[in-house]
């Protein structure tokens, strides 16, 4: 019996039957390792006496990641309302965001609380009427018919410095009050509608 690690093979008729068969070369062996055995004059590699070659190392644990998909206009109308809840229904959103002054905010409220969706604020300063103070004069945020003045206009309305931050504030806080109303709770997020949340100029509260 000979100590040695692996032992070279070749394919021939050494000991076997198969002729394809890969079988160990004669009489050689090298390195350390397994035990070596001679059987009929060719070296057969043994298993290892102190056991098995060490485990690897077990792959680290990856962070788990939590995706949220967001489907905002909600309250907007009856029926983008309905495709909103039969895609949270079915698992391919998470959460929606509520436009407090949308046409089927109300009934939008009543659909998150019986399938109990997360719902978050989605802060409109560009589309239809305002909720705040703001519906009974005049105000910067609004056209003379009294809708505030489209996606377009209020970024205009904004680059020229022609927007009341104070304003902001107040038909913000009270689309907050709003929502408080129709759901009962606080909002879970807050996002903008048209992207008003990312509009320079500090336009969302330290509470959005």
């Amino acid at each position: 019996m000979v100590m040695g690690g692996r032992c070279r093979a070749t394919r021939g008729p050494v000991g076997g039957e198969n002729k394809d068969e890969v079988q160990p070369r004669q009489g050689v062996c090298v390195g350390a390792g397994p035990r070596a055995a001679s059987r009929g004059g060719a070296w057969t590699v043994q298993p290892n006496p102190l056991g098995a070659e060490p485990p690897a190392e077990a792959p680290m644990a990856r962070p788990r990641v939590r995706l949220v998909v967001t489907a905002d206009d909600f309250g907007y109308c009856p029926r983008r309302d309905e495709g909103i809840v039969e895609a949270f229904l079915a698992g391919a959103v998470t959460s929606v965001s509520l436009l407090v002054n949308g046409a089927a905010a109300e009934s939008a409220a009543e659909l998150a609380r019986r399938h109990h969706i997360p719902t978050g604020l989605h802060a409109n300063l560009s589309e239809g009427r305002p909720v705040g103070p703001a519906r009974h004069g005049t105000s910067s945020l609004l056209s003379p018919e009294g809708f505030f003045l489209g996606k377009m206009g209020f970024r205009e309305a904004v680059a020229a410095g022609d927007v009341d931050m104070p304003q902001v504030r107040e038909e913000l806080e009270a689309q907050l009050s709003r929502f408080r109303e129709l759901l009962g709770s606080d909002p879970t997020h807050v996002d903008g509608h048209q992207h008003v949340h990312v509009l320079p100029g500090g336009l969302m509260p330290s509470w959005a």
